[in-house]
């Protein structure tokens, strides 16, 4: 469900000639407290696997915070968007 709902975000993200390089998901728990961990990428992008891997990193990461509090709510969000035809490309990618 998670991995839809960040694939739909990349396909609005590219449809509108975006990128982005800010992933950040939103916890809430039981009694509504509330955690956010969000990663930012060197480079823009609007690739869904890329956006997906940091995805999924970033709730690995949170899983115990989330077996001790319970997990009511899960949102995911892509940040600092720029134009994609202005994204400058990599000489070497990783």
């Amino acid at each position: 469900m998670v991995l839809r709902r960040i694939d739909c975000i990349a396909r609005r993200i590219r449809s509108a000639d975006r990128a982005g390089r800010t992933i950040t998901l939103r916890f809430r728990f039981d009694a509504f407290a509330r955690a956010t961990r969000s990663h930012s990428l060197p480079s823009p992008t609007a690739a869904s696997a890329t956006i997906e891997s940091v995805a999924i990193a970033l709730l690995a990461a949170a899983l115990t915070m989330i077996d001790e509090r319970g997990l009511t709510l899960l949102g995911a969000s892509f940040g600092n968007p720029e134009n994609e035809s202005t994204v400058q490309m990599a000489l070497l990618p990783d």
